[in-house]
């Protein structure tokens, strides 16, 4: 289901329930219920009353459409109401065909079982009275059911899967849960009240016209109409991008970056190529993203390959005439320790890789205005994209705090919440000076560790570390925080930096702490610690003084004109500009 654009149930249930199991994925649902052809089902012209009344069951003879609900309860039904006559219409099982034989044999004229082609099953409703439909499990919207309302039976039902979708008890039929007591008391019922028998005929009559084939079509046209390019689209080919694989960056896990530029390439129509090294194959979440290993090739011609992991340079040989983005995400430094521990040639580095992706690539981009102002001095075409935010993703009117957040906020301590990586890029020191500081705070870290130094802090007593979540439960975790803090050292590489992060809390109207990090200097809702002791007082300053309506305008408008949607559109404004004639 993960791996599907677009889901259709026939009933409620199914979707009711995937939303009670994982909400996210339940968005893709769309409820198109079956339908019933009226020109075929109909109520039989001018048929007479008679001292007997058919009971109906139409389908096929088995457990799980509740045959032998019914079939026990016809030696006592036929004691009390000797008027009634009962037809199956349908297959049978082994089991079911002894059954029904038996019984015809016992109750002569009383039970009679019998198949019809689907163009005369209209007959077998017009001949009956009531229908029962004692489904005892899976069931969807059942067209056995529709059928019997058009052709004015009354309809008994079980509250099972999709009839409840059809069925309103006391108004257009009777239902009752799957046991053979309560469908043998309803049967009777209906036997020994006509005017109900009447009604329930009569408004079942009318809600069957709810459900017509022709609405049945039009549900359908509307959704195939979203995934079908106009004519004018389906004329121009769509532009192709790949992403590789970038040391071990899966699309499944914690969203970057990368992810959420690729969903923009997505949504403009473009067929996006994930190449993961865990590979959950198919379509993603998201419309055009296709999730391929890296044994897969790519056998198209001219495609864009999005590269913002340096040494992907190397792979831009195994694309057929290949056009590059060279996305920089942060200073190239932040892989030199790497290649001097591993002792990586010249021509082999991070360096040498950035300096020819410079050279080479059809597009630069960078994510911060101070890469983009040291980029422009040797590609003056550079291309700002700074970091954006999904508003569908954090939302503060959608988000429901997550249970280990909740479990938290039962210490009754104030929550003072980081999510993203703990990597060697947070300030260690200044943090555990701040933490051991506010033992009154509870300190929760989100996201996987790699710092050698988090152990100097996360496992001081206020402290709780929650550990990777997916991306989906991040605006539920960050609901429960009371401010974000943003820890990061000074130096070359976060000089550039735009933290996602920031966006995201400001987003779900929290108050960020931050040392001052350049790129958010300015940001509304952003307080500023130079050291350990003014990062703690900031987070006091947050604490104390709650946002008034002021702000949280300021903020909304802020967070509004810095979607993904807008911080990409330079970006596709030059990739259209090198679209081949």
């Amino acid at each position: 289901m993960k791996n599907l654009t677009w889901l259709v149930s026939v009933d409620t249930n199914t979707i009711n329930w995937t939303r009670s199991q994982d909400y996210p994925l339940s968005t893709k649902w769309n409820y198109i219920p079956n339908f019933v052809d009226l020109s075929q089902f109909s109520p039989a012209a001018g048929k007479m009353p008679t001292k007997e009344l058919v009971v109906l069951y139409p389908r096929r003879l088995y457990e799980a459409r509740g045959f032998w609900l019914l079939a026990k309860q016809i030696p006592h039904l036929l004691r009390r109401c000797p008027n009634l006559v009962f037809h199956f219409v349908g297959k049978a099982d082994l089991a079911e065909e002894v059954e029904v034989k038996h019984l015809e044999k016992v109750y002569p004229g009383k039970v009679k079982w019998f198949n019809y082609p689907p163009h005369e099953m209209p007959k077998a409703y017009q001949e009956a009275d009531i229908t029962v439909i004692p489904t005892l499990y899976s069931e969807g919207t059942s067209l056995s059911c529709l059928e019997a309302l058009a052709c004015k039976n009354a309809v008994i039902a079980t509250t099972v899967g999709g009839l409840p979708d059809l069925i309103i008890p006391g108004h257009n039929g009777m239902l009752v849960k799957p046991d053979g007591d309560a469908i043998s008391q309803a049967i009777v019922d209906l036997v020994n009240d006509a005017s109900l028998r009447a009604r329930l005929a009569e408004t079942g009559y009318q809600t069957a016209h709810a459900f017509r084939i022709e609405v049945w079509q039009d549900r359908w046209k509307v959704l195939l109409t979203k995934m079908l390019p106009s004519p004018e689209q389906a004329r121009v080919p769509r532009a192709q991008v790949v992403v590789p694989d970038a040391g071990g960056v899966d699309w499944v896990g914690i969203k970057q970056r990368p992810h959420h530029i690729a969903r923009q390439f997505a949504e403009q129509g473009k067929e996006v190529y994930w190449i993961d090294p865990k590979p959950e194959r198919g379509i993603s979440d998201a419309d055009h993203i296709h999730i391929l290993g890296n044994q897969d090739e790519i056998c198209f011609s001219r495609p864009w390959v999005y590269i913002y992991y340096p040494y992907n340079y190397a792979r831009i040989k195994d694309y057929d005439n290949a056009r590059i983005i060279y996305d920089i995400l942060d200073d190239v430094s932040i892989h030199d320790e790497s290649d001097r521990i591993r002792h990586v040639p010249h021509d082999h580095t991070a360096r040498y890789y950035a300096d020819q992706l410079l050279k080479r690539a059809d597009i630069v981009i960078t994510s911060s205005s101070s890469l983009y102002d040291e980029v422009k001095k040797v590609r003056p075409d550079v291309v700002l994209v700074p970091n954006g935010i999904s508003l569908t993703d954090f939302s503060p009117g959608s988000a429901v705090i997550a249970d280990k957040i909740k479990k938290i906020r039962e210490l009754h301590k104030p929550v003072i919440g980081f999510h993203g990586a703990v990597a060697n890029w947070i300030d260690a020191d200044l943090l555990e000076k701040v933490i051991r500081s506010r033992p009154e705070y509870q300190f929760v870290f989100i996201g996987p560790v790699s710092d050698p130094a988090a152990p100097h802090y996360l496992h001081e007593p206020n402290v709780t570390s929650i550990g990777a979540i997916q991306y989906e439960q991040v605006q539920n975790h960050i609901a429960g925080f009371d401010v974000e803090i943003i820890p990061f050292k000074l130096n070359p590489i976060t000089r550039g930096v735009r933290p996602l992060k920031a966006l995201e809390t400001l987003a779900m109207h929290k108050p960020v702490i931050s040392t001052r990090l350049p790129e958010i200097a300015t940001w509304p809702g952003i307080l500023f610690g130079d050291d350990a002791a003014g990062f703690a007082s900031a987070i006091d300053a947050a604490l104390q003084k709650k946002w008034d309506t002021t702000t949280i305008q300021k903020v909304d408008q802020f967070v509004a004109e810095n979607t993904w949607q807008n911080a990409v559109k330079p970006l596709l404004s030059r990739m259209d500009s090198h679209r081949e004639v």
